[in-house]
């Protein structure tokens, strides 16, 4: 069985983490490493096509992917970034 671990998501830097990071929209979450791989492959599609129903399919994902596995405060920065 594959453990979950703490990782440090930047939304706006498109970066991940198991170090925290800097900045406003930094968002913790505890998720095992295929998880963590699945947020990677949305990130990187995301800087490949940047526009589009496609883009924003899978930024939506993303949001849902991270807010699933974050914790209760990254869940609560998450509602108030989309208010």
């Amino acid at each position: 069985m594959t453990e979950e671990n703490i990782y440090y998501v930047s939304l706006n830097e498109k970066k991940i983490s198991e170090e925290p990071m800097t900045g406003e929209a930094t968002l913790k979450i505890i998720a095992k490493p295929e998880e963590v791989e699945e947020i990677k492959a949305y990130m990187h599609k995301n800087e490949e096509n940047p526009v589009g129903d496609k883009y924003e399919g899978d930024l939506k994902a993303l949001f849902q992917l991270v807010y699933k596995l974050g914790t209760k405060e990254t869940k609560e920065s998450l509602m108030n970034m989309i208010k």
